[in-house]
């Protein structure tokens, strides 16, 4: 989901799940509403790591400014250079997580692809 009707939606579903630890690996492009899509999911979340969407048309919402808006909402944020190293950093830390990667559709193509070795 990359809009905040699609964070509210992903918010209920976590929500129904049995509680875990829940961290965010988010990257949105730049003409998102940043607040919007956070909010409905930092209710929830133990923590955010904001990473950059590469191929991202229009531009990508630099990692920084996500994270320190995360952080003014009052939730843990951090950034990471990318997906495999925030999941190698919460493989690590929080073993015990639920990890949610979100936001840019061009994000999930990402994923995608290195999941089927691709990238």
């Amino acid at each position: 989901g990359h809009n905040p009707a699609a964070a509210h939606a992903l918010a209920d579903t976590l929500r129904s799940l049995p509680p875990r630890p829940l961290h965010l690996i988010v990257g949105l492009q730049g003409q998102k509403d940043v607040d919007g899509y956070l909010a409905p999911l930092l209710d929830i979340a133990s923590s955010l790591t904001a990473v950059p969407v590469p191929a991202a048309r229009g531009g990508a919402a630099d990692p920084d400014i996500l994270a320190k808006r995360a952080q003014e909402m009052g939730c843990q944020a951090g950034t990471a250079p990318d997906v495999h190293a925030a999941l190698a950093h919460l493989a690590k830390d929080a073993p015990e997580a639920r990890v949610l990667v979100c936001g840019s559709l061009y994000l999930a193509g990402d994923v995608l692809k290195a999941e089927r070795g691709h990238a």
